[in-house]
């Protein structure tokens, strides 16, 4: 069983290395935040309301606007790739 974990672990040990070839994780960021009035629970009442659709939308646009700002910020390191 060990040597089975082992041989496992070995097939994804790339993703580990100092340079991998999937992903590097980098200082630069990114945020967006907004006042939406997508899901709340009013006093009064026992269950929260929530407006899905507008809900999702908002998810969309906030991604949208972290994007742009991301990439408007950091476009010299796309440039590299």
């Amino acid at each position: 069983m060990v040597e089975n974990q082992l041989k496992e672990l070995e097939q994804w040990q790339w993703l580990f290395l100092a340079e991998p070839r999937l992903l590097r994780l980098e200082d630069e960021t990114s945020l967006f935040t907004d006042d939406v009035m997508d899901f709340w629970r009013p006093n009064y009442e026992a269950y929260p309301m929530v407006d899905g659709k507008f809900s999702n939308e908002q998810y969309i646009r906030f991604f949208a606007e972290v994007w742009n700002d991301y990439a408007n910020t950091n476009w010299s390191y796309f440039l590299q790739i």
